[in-house]
């Protein structure tokens, strides 16, 4: 299985997240990529089993 994490954030919390999750889903032997949906381009969302994004919430 392979797994993309999209992530947004103002302030790195959301990207250290997306990373830390990337990190735990290696350790099971699932294939991770993470990427900024304001750095990326379409992803080729055939090759992905699952995806999961984060974006960063402000103020509650």
């Amino acid at each position: 299985m392979k797994t993309l994490i999209l992530f947004s954030t103002r302030d790195g919390q959301t990207r250290e997240i997306a990373s830390y999750l990337a990190s735990e889903l290696k350790e099971l032997g699932i294939q991770t990529d993470v990427a900024n949906v304001h750095r990326i381009e379409e992803p080729q969302w055939e090759n992905y089993d699952r995806v999961v994004i984060g974006a960063s919430i402000r103020y509650g």
